[in-house]
């Protein structure tokens, strides 16, 4: 008998684990005639995967980041962005029903931009009051590894003229791009371009895995031959598309992966459904020099359905491993609140009951068709003594993002080449894996109901914290609607915003009237440029 052994196919994927890992939590103090103390148990959560630099192989930890395109590292040298330590009371008196804004830092001081720092507000009955202090560990930027530079023998530094970047929560780090051979996951690169920062506010430093628009390349300087490391993995021959996987677990998983350039069947249930990109720029910044500005993977979030509440309104959302909560427009945020029977806090959070830790029902978050499951417990976030619970949904115009309690529930490939991002419901426990390269089209994946849908209406943010460089936008006035029920007939709610309209097909940032979420009227068009020294 003669026994022929056909040999497996090698395919053309890398595969990245990666930890998560929760970071210093935010602690919210609140002290009144009526409530106990609480903490809020609000850290910051991380997808942290490991690197070895230069030709020592020294090891740094870094995040996966889908909203980046960058990668880099902290230099051995790296300090905290400010040397300003403060630790000042700042009072305002809000009257007896404690209502109103409390403004996030006195003008007069540096904004605070580190994890490990600590932002304590103290609520009562007519005075509130912040206490601003900075840096609590002067460490923050060295404690996950750091590129000593000058101990590399393959190191090249390619300019002289820094790097700016803008990352979530409006942190950042400044530095240099350099070159220098990189192993991730086993996998060598030879001469990878990288920042190396000198001056940060993020303990980790980042794998950039966004669109090469998100680039946060100098407004002096051009790297030439540049590419974001799908784009490298591609160029080497790693897999033949760039595009990649996401893969988190569940609301306990201590793991994840990302695929590149292929997709596991295994990781999702149901239909996996793909939508186009919105090509829109954010945060709408233009470099005089560099002037197709930051690009995001935003995607249509058409709508947020629940056991008596529907929210329909097409807003554009990036899908982001960089966030930790969920942050979505206010009318969102207190439609959900509402919904849950929340009582709205000074600091714009909803308390609800901690009875919500223990529902089995679900928010279903709408994208063209497509429909994710997100479980409401997975909403809820508990006080440290477990008194007090809160929506870990925060309020915010202009860009929104869906953050880890999503991605805990959605399995999302990211086809940076054709700009398009799939989902599907995740699948949960083991299985086999059945793996597939992504070569043209992402394999078995279908167009949306509303694929080629790509409008959307968006509140405005006037925000640019890049010096030298220009915010541009035009605002509008747009009436659309978001209707509760609770099993009994309930009038439907009207909500007036100003908003502007966001079409993928048109690269002009003016707004035009918004003809499908209702009656619309352009009231006011206005072309703006804001400089910030």
């Amino acid at each position: 008998m003669r026994l022929i052994y056909w040999a497996a196919p090698v395919l053309a994927v890398f595969s990245l684990d990666f930890d998560i890992r929760r970071g210093t939590k935010n602690t919210l103090s609140k002290r009144d005639n009526y409530t106990t103390d609480f903490d809020l148990d609000d850290g910051n959560v991380y997808y942290v995967t490991k690197l070895q630099v230069g030709s020592n192989k020294e090891e740094v930890e870094v995040i996966i980041s889908t909203l980046r395109a960058d990668t880099w590292v902290h230099s051995s040298d790296c300090s905290v962005i400010t040397d300003d330590y403060y630790d000042i009371e700042y009072k305002l008196t809000l009257g007896p029903k404690s209502t109103g804004a409390i403004p996030d830092y006195p003008k007069d001081l540096t904004r605070l931009v580190n994890y490990y720092s600590t932002k304590t507000r103290v609520a009562g009955t007519e005075t509130r009051t912040i206490i601003y202090r900075s840096y609590d560990d002067v460490s923050a930027c060295t404690r996950h590894g750091t590129f000593n530079t000058a101990s590399s023998d393959s190191f090249n530094r390619l300019s002289f003229v820094g790097f700016y970047s803008i990352f979530a929560y409006q942190d950042s780090g400044y530095g240099v791009w350099v070159s220098d051979d990189v192993s991730v996951g086993g996998h060598s690169m030879k001469n990878l371009t990288f920042g190396v920062t000198t001056n940060s506010s993020l303990p980790y430093g980042a794998l950039g895995l966004g669109l090469m628009n998100a680039s946060s390349f100098s407004r002096d300087v051009y790297v030439e031959n540049y590419m974001p490391f799908p784009m490298r993995l591609k160029h080497d021959g790693v897999i033949k598309k760039t595009a990649y996987s996401l893969s988190v677990g569940g609301s306990t998983s201590s793991k994840g992966s990302v695929l590149f350039g292929a997709v596991d069947h295994s990781k999702y249930e149901g239909q996996l459904q793909k939508v186009k990109m919105v090509a829109r720029e954010h945060p709408y910044v233009v470099d005089p020099n560099y002037d197709k500005g930051l690009r995001q993977p935003n995607i249509v979030l058409s709508s947020i359905e629940g056991d008596g509440l529907m929210i329909k309104e097409r807003i554009g959302v990036s899908i982001a491993s960089d966030v930790t909560a969920n942050y979505l427009p206010t009318a969102h945020v207190e439609r959900i609140g509402k919904f849950l029977d929340g009582e709205e806090t000074f600091d714009g959070l909803w308390k609800v009951s901690c009875d919500h830790l223990e529902s089995r029902e679900n928010l279903t978050f709408g994208f063209s068709g497509i429909k994710i499951n997100v479980p409401i417990k997975d909403l809820i976030i508990p006080s440290t003594s477990q008194k007090d619970c809160f929506l870990h949904m925060y309020p915010q115009e202009g860009q929104v993002y869906l953050g880890d309690s999503f991605l805990r529930n959605a399995y999302a490939v990211f086809d940076l080449e054709n700009e398009e991002i799939a989902l599907a419901q995740a699948a949960h426990g083991v299985r086999e894996p059945d793996i597939e390269e992504i070569v043209e089209d992402i394999p078995r994946a279908i167009n949306a109901d509303e694929f080629n849908e790509t409008e959307i209406v968006n509140s405005m943010v006037w925000i640019s914290d890049r010096p030298g460089y220009t915010v541009q936008g035009g605002l509008g006035s747009s009436t659309t609607s978001v209707s509760t029920s609770s099993g009994e007939d309930t009038p439907e709610s009207t909500i007036t915003s100003a908003t502007e309209s966001v079409s993928s097909s048109s690269s002009s940032s003016n707004v035009a009237p918004v003809g499908t979420l209702g009656s619309v009227v352009t009231l006011l068009s206005i072309l703006c440029a804001i400089m910030l020294h």
